[in-house]
């Protein structure tokens, strides 16, 4: 499915600033990464409270963000594009610190992230809601300062969101 660039409201700053990232999916995006980064259980399902609120636009927004996230992150992690065998050697090195957050098998991780990169998963595949909270976690602990390098990569997701980038 293909999800079109939401242009900003009338009014700016109410839903997204200048470079057209919606806030109201952006804030409680970082809060969730960063919550998996601290091994915040808790803390992770409090913040996806606000997506409670999200309208299906938001979900498929939150949706494009966090999977240009992760290939960003995991394109970094690996110096460029992931085999197989690089994202099961990148599931099991992060798993332990996933697992802190998400209580499922390595296989849910490893799947997170083959589905980011359109690899058949080898699991039982992951609905919406479990795919991006699994999504969100993966990306919070795959990064070492989350709120900080998603703030530097912020530009580069609004660069490619504005060019009509989606997530399929």
């Amino acid at each position: 499915m293909t999800h079109g660039f939401r242009s900003p409201p009338n009014e700016p700053g109410v839903d997204a600033p200048a470079d057209g990232i919606v806030e109201v999916v952006w804030r409680p995006l970082v809060a969730v990464m960063e919550a998996a980064h601290r091994a915040d259980a808790a803390g992770l399902v409090q913040e996806l409270r606000d997506a409670d609120a999200w309208s299906v636009d938001d979900q498929e927004e939150a949706s494009a963000y966090v999977v240009w996230i992760l290939r960003y992150g995991v394109a970094a992690a690996v110096q460029g594009r992931p085999s197989a065998a690089d994202l099961h050697d990148l599931a099991v090195r992060l798993y332990p610190e996933y697992s802190k957050v998400i209580r499922r098998p390595l296989i849910t991780l490893e799947d997170t992230l083959r589905k980011v990169f359109r690899m058949p998963e080898l699991g039982p595949p992951l609905s919406g809601a479990h795919g991006l909270v699994s999504a969100c976690a993966a990306a919070g602990v795959l990064f070492v300062n989350p709120s900080t390098e998603l703030a530097d990569i912020r530009p580069h997701l609004a660069k490619w969101r504005a060019r009509g980038g989606d997530q399929t």
